[in-house]
Protein backbone atom coordinates (compact mmCIF):
# COMPACT_ATOMS: atom_id res chain seq x y z
CA UNK A 1 0.00 0.00 0.00
CA UNK A 2 2.27 2.73 1.25
CA UNK A 3 5.95 2.98 2.33
CA UNK A 4 5.75 2.90 6.29
CA UNK A 5 9.57 2.46 6.98
CA UNK A 6 9.34 6.07 7.97
CA UNK A 7 5.75 6.37 9.97
CA UNK A 8 6.14 3.15 11.98
CA UNK A 9 9.13 3.70 14.59
CA UNK A 10 8.83 0.02 14.42
CA UNK A 11 9.91 -2.30 11.47
CA UNK A 12 8.48 -5.32 12.65
CA UNK A 13 4.93 -3.17 12.49
CA UNK A 14 5.72 -2.11 9.12
CA UNK A 15 6.03 -5.85 7.89
CA UNK A 16 2.88 -6.70 9.66
CA UNK A 17 0.81 -4.25 7.50
CA UNK A 18 2.43 -5.41 4.52
CA UNK A 19 2.17 -8.75 5.67
CA UNK A 20 -1.84 -7.97 6.25
CA UNK A 21 -2.10 -6.36 2.53
CA UNK A 22 -0.39 -9.61 1.15
CA UNK A 23 -2.75 -11.55 3.15
CA UNK A 24 -6.02 -9.44 1.24
CA UNK A 25 -4.21 -9.42 -1.79
CA UNK A 26 -4.22 -13.81 -2.24
CA UNK A 27 -7.71 -13.90 -0.40
CA UNK A 28 -8.96 -11.62 -2.93
CA UNK A 29 -7.39 -13.71 -6.03
CA UNK A 30 -8.20 -16.96 -4.46
CA UNK A 31 -12.21 -15.85 -4.84
CA UNK A 32 -11.71 -14.49 -8.07
CA UNK A 33 -10.67 -17.94 -9.40
CA UNK A 34 -13.57 -19.49 -7.07
CA UNK A 35 -15.87 -16.75 -8.88
CA UNK A 36 -14.91 -17.52 -12.32
CA UNK A 37 -15.08 -21.28 -11.55
CA UNK A 38 -18.09 -21.37 -9.62
CA UNK A 39 -20.07 -18.96 -12.19
CA UNK A 40 -21.28 -18.02 -8.53
CA UNK A 41 -21.04 -13.86 -7.78
CA UNK A 42 -23.20 -11.33 -5.59
CA UNK A 43 -26.01 -9.61 -7.35
CA UNK A 44 -25.02 -5.91 -8.89
CA UNK A 45 -25.62 -3.37 -6.49
CA UNK A 46 -26.85 -5.48 -3.89
CA UNK A 47 -25.18 -4.64 -0.23
CA UNK A 48 -27.45 -6.96 1.81
CA UNK A 49 -24.64 -7.67 3.70
CA UNK A 50 -23.27 -4.08 4.04
CA UNK A 51 -26.58 -3.22 5.26
CA UNK A 52 -27.14 -5.50 7.80
CA UNK A 53 -23.77 -5.71 9.86
CA UNK A 54 -20.44 -4.31 10.61
CA UNK A 55 -17.35 -6.83 11.30
CA UNK A 56 -15.47 -6.50 14.49
CA UNK A 57 -12.04 -6.49 13.18
CA UNK A 58 -8.47 -6.92 14.66
CA UNK A 59 -6.12 -3.75 15.52
CA UNK A 60 -4.17 -4.10 12.65
CA UNK A 61 -6.91 -4.67 10.22
CA UNK A 62 -8.09 -1.22 11.95
CA UNK A 63 -4.86 0.70 11.46
CA UNK A 64 -4.74 -0.44 8.20
CA UNK A 65 -8.07 0.94 7.17
CA UNK A 66 -7.40 4.22 9.29
CA UNK A 67 -3.86 4.17 6.63
CA UNK A 68 -6.29 4.13 3.59
CA UNK A 69 -8.33 6.68 5.42
CA UNK A 70 -5.43 9.32 5.84
CA UNK A 71 -3.85 9.22 3.07
CA UNK A 72 -6.54 7.71 0.38
CA UNK A 73 -9.93 9.35 1.62
CA UNK A 74 -8.44 12.70 3.85
CA UNK A 75 -12.38 14.09 3.38
CA UNK A 76 -14.15 10.60 4.21
CA UNK A 77 -12.49 11.33 7.87
CA UNK A 78 -14.07 14.83 8.07
CA UNK A 79 -17.93 12.83 7.72
CA UNK A 80 -17.25 10.35 9.95
CA UNK A 81 -19.79 10.40 13.41
CA UNK A 82 -17.62 8.71 16.56
CA UNK A 83 -21.34 8.66 17.49
CA UNK A 84 -22.75 6.90 14.66
CA UNK A 85 -25.35 4.07 16.10
CA UNK A 86 -27.38 2.94 12.52
CA UNK A 87 -27.22 -0.71 12.43
CA UNK A 88 -24.96 -1.25 8.84
CA UNK A 89 -21.58 -0.60 8.71
CA UNK A 90 -19.89 2.82 9.06
CA UNK A 91 -18.37 2.29 5.55
CA UNK A 92 -21.77 1.39 4.41
CA UNK A 93 -22.73 3.58 1.18
CA UNK A 94 -25.86 2.81 -0.75
CA UNK A 95 -25.23 5.12 -3.70
CA UNK A 96 -21.57 3.59 -4.48
CA UNK A 97 -21.38 0.35 -6.59
CA UNK A 98 -19.79 -1.81 -4.28
CA UNK A 99 -21.40 0.21 -1.42
CA UNK A 100 -18.66 0.69 0.57
CA UNK A 101 -16.49 4.15 0.97
CA UNK A 102 -13.09 1.71 2.14
CA UNK A 103 -13.45 -1.10 -0.39
CA UNK A 104 -9.80 -1.56 -1.27
CA UNK A 105 -8.73 -1.48 2.17
CA UNK A 106 -12.00 -3.69 3.66
CA UNK A 107 -11.62 -5.91 6.56
CA UNK A 108 -10.84 -9.76 6.22
CA UNK A 109 -14.09 -10.73 6.94
CA UNK A 110 -15.77 -8.24 4.26
CA UNK A 111 -13.44 -10.38 1.61
CA UNK A 112 -14.25 -13.45 2.54
CA UNK A 113 -18.21 -13.03 3.02
CA UNK A 114 -20.47 -15.15 0.84
CA UNK A 115 -17.26 -16.74 -0.70
CA UNK A 116 -15.83 -19.14 2.19
CA UNK A 117 -16.59 -21.91 3.69
CA UNK A 118 -16.61 -22.56 8.03
CA UNK A 119 -15.88 -25.40 9.49
CA UNK A 120 -18.53 -27.82 10.87
CA UNK A 121 -18.43 -29.88 13.89
CA UNK A 122 -17.64 -32.86 11.83
CA UNK A 123 -14.43 -31.35 10.63
CA UNK A 124 -15.45 -31.04 7.01
CA UNK A 125 -15.97 -27.75 4.87
CA UNK A 126 -19.73 -26.17 4.99
CA UNK A 127 -21.11 -23.35 2.85
CA UNK A 128 -24.78 -21.45 2.88
CA UNK A 129 -25.52 -20.01 -0.39
CA UNK A 130 -26.41 -16.03 0.67
CA UNK A 131 -30.22 -16.02 0.72
CA UNK A 132 -29.84 -13.56 -2.48
CA UNK A 133 -27.20 -15.66 -4.70
CA UNK A 134 -29.46 -17.43 -7.37
CA UNK A 135 -32.76 -18.10 -5.34
CA UNK A 136 -33.83 -20.57 -7.63
CA UNK A 137 -31.71 -23.17 -6.42
CA UNK A 138 -33.99 -25.26 -3.38
CA UNK A 139 -30.59 -26.47 -1.31
CA UNK A 140 -28.57 -23.51 0.34
CA UNK A 141 -26.10 -25.97 2.28
CA UNK A 142 -23.39 -27.49 1.27
CA UNK A 143 -20.70 -29.65 2.89
CA UNK A 144 -17.72 -31.67 2.11
CA UNK A 145 -16.92 -32.92 -1.15
CA UNK A 146 -20.82 -31.49 -2.27
CA UNK A 147 -18.86 -27.56 -2.67
CA UNK A 148 -16.60 -29.39 -5.30
CA UNK A 149 -18.58 -31.35 -6.71
CA UNK A 150 -21.21 -28.18 -7.53
CA UNK A 151 -19.19 -25.80 -8.01
CA UNK A 152 -16.31 -26.91 -9.15
CA UNK A 153 -13.62 -25.71 -7.14
CA UNK A 154 -13.17 -25.72 -3.37
CA UNK A 155 -14.00 -22.63 -1.39
CA UNK A 156 -11.49 -20.67 0.65
CA UNK A 157 -12.13 -21.56 4.44
CA UNK A 158 -12.95 -18.31 6.97
CA UNK A 159 -11.09 -20.31 9.62
CA UNK A 160 -8.18 -20.96 7.53
CA UNK A 161 -7.59 -17.16 6.75
CA UNK A 162 -8.25 -15.49 10.40
CA UNK A 163 -5.87 -18.26 12.06
CA UNK A 164 -3.01 -16.60 10.05
CA UNK A 165 -4.19 -13.14 10.04
CA UNK A 166 -4.12 -13.21 13.91
CA UNK A 167 -0.92 -14.70 13.65
CA UNK A 168 0.78 -12.07 11.82
CA UNK A 169 1.64 -9.92 14.91
CA UNK A 170 2.69 -13.17 17.24
CA UNK A 171 2.45 -12.64 20.63
CA UNK A 172 -0.18 -9.67 20.58
CA UNK A 173 -3.16 -9.77 22.29
CA UNK A 174 -6.29 -10.33 19.89
CA UNK A 175 -9.14 -8.36 20.55
CA UNK A 176 -11.49 -8.01 18.04
CA UNK A 177 -13.88 -4.84 18.04
CA UNK A 178 -16.88 -3.69 16.04
CA UNK A 179 -15.10 -1.68 13.19
CA UNK A 180 -17.17 1.19 14.03
CA UNK A 181 -15.18 1.38 17.61
CA UNK A 182 -11.66 0.19 16.76
CA UNK A 183 -11.61 2.72 13.46
CA UNK A 184 -11.39 6.02 15.57
CA UNK A 185 -8.59 4.78 17.73
CA UNK A 186 -6.77 3.81 15.04
CA UNK A 187 -7.25 7.22 12.58
CA UNK A 188 -5.82 8.98 16.03
CA UNK A 189 -3.19 6.52 15.82
CA UNK A 190 -1.86 6.89 12.48
CA UNK A 191 -2.49 10.81 12.80
CA UNK A 192 0.30 10.81 15.39
CA UNK A 193 2.68 8.73 13.91
CA UNK A 194 2.46 10.69 10.61
CA UNK A 195 2.98 14.02 12.73
CA UNK A 196 6.28 12.79 14.27
CA UNK A 197 7.39 11.02 11.06
CA UNK A 198 7.11 14.36 9.34
CA UNK A 199 8.71 16.34 12.12
CA UNK A 200 11.87 13.56 11.86
CA UNK A 201 12.04 14.01 7.97
CA UNK A 202 11.86 17.93 8.47
CA UNK A 203 13.97 18.26 11.13
CA UNK A 204 11.43 20.16 12.86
Amino acid sequence: MYNLAHLFPSAHYAIAIKALEELYNEVDQKIASWIESSSLTCISGCGLCCSKFEPDVISLEADYAALYLCYEKPLLLEKLDPLFTAKHCIFYDQDQAAHCRIYPARPLLCRLFAFAAVSSKDNNPAFCLCTEMKPELTKRLYKGKEIEEYFHSPLPLMHDYSIRMNNILAGAVINPLPLRNSIFQSINKIRLLSAYAAEKITGL
